[in-house]
């Protein structure tokens, strides 16, 4: 199945007829070979697996979608949706109205959705949010106002997804799975010589994959781990700064010191005096 060259145009007024709604979100099921015929429309969209998998066919390609994993779609994007694997697929679409999703891109500082990530992966948590959110503002005793608030929130939270992405679509299934490794704290304490065993790639190789796929030097992703575990621990034990320091795998205190100071604008000490302003009383 290929994208015909004229295909169906959707439109704001085909769903919804209140002229104050500014989101309409509904689920598409597709059974093993099923298919959507292809369109275009004259609003925003996006969609995220909820189950199985959907191929998704546009003007650039084809490109294989499975749980957890979305695309934003703006105004005249054509495509088409076909289940070509052996079970049920569910996707779950929002559709946003142009005034109101171009509001929220200037907001979050983009003049337009050209040359963003359009495809994005949502992490587990993300995701659970995210259905969370979407099945409270479906139920029908969600007021328009609820609803409304609780899209507007999914839809800046995607966003955030799709824009800039902490997951690349597109990175290695090597690196993506290693980015998650080295959240694990036997792993980020030990640093770069335990990144670069666990990737069984040179140091180069690692360098270069990161910075394309993740904007940042292996190193600063590391450092940044560290950091926040030691702000965490600054919170909520009695360890010395420099036993922080020991434990998050920073062997110079003076380093340490200055890459905190650098990230959160104050010093460990000042950090820790502020603990009663993060874990005050409720």
């Amino acid at each position: 199945m290929s994208m015909p060259v004229k295909p169906d145009r959707f439109t704001w007024s085909d769903y919804v007829s209140d002229p104050q709604q500014s989101f309409y979100m509904s689920d598409l099921f597709l059974e093993p070979g099923g298919a959507i015929l292809p369109h275009c429309h004259d609003y925003y969209e996006f969609f995220i697996i909820l189950q199985g998998e959907f191929t998704e066919i546009c003007r650039k390609g084809s490109t294989r979608l499975s749980r957890r994993q979305g695309h934003v779609l703006a105004p005249t994007d054509a495509h088409l949706l076909k289940n070509d694997s052996a079970k049920p697929s569910v996707l779950r679409n929002i559709a946003v109205r142009r005034d109101t999703f171009e509001g929220l891109l200037s907001g979050a500082g983009f003049a337009h959705i050209t040359g963003l990530h359009q495809y994005f992966s949502l992490e587990e948590n993300a995701f659970a949010v995210y259905r969370s959110e979407t099945d409270r503002a479906g139920q029908p005793q969600a007021s328009r106002t609820t609803q409304e608030f609780l899209l507007r929130h999914v839809c800046g939270g995607i966003l955030i997804s799709a824009c800039m992405p902490e997951t690349p679509f597109y990175a290695p299934r090597w690196l993506s799975a290693l980015h998650e490794e080295m959240k694990k704290e036997e792993n980020f304490t030990l640093g770069i010589r335990q990144m670069r065993a666990l990737s069984g790639r040179s140091q180069e190789y690692l360098n270069r994959a990161f910075k394309k796929y993740y904007g940042q030097t292996p190193g600063a992703y590391v450092n940044g781990l560290r950091l926040a575990h030691a702000a965490l621990l600054l919170q909520t034990t009695q360890l010395s700064v420099l036993e922080i320091s020991v434990t998050c795998g920073f062997e110079n205190l003076s380093w340490f010191n200055r890459l905190f100071r650098q990230h959160y604008r104050m010093t460990p000490t000042e950090y820790r005096a502020r603990k009663n302003f993060f874990f005050g009383a409720i």
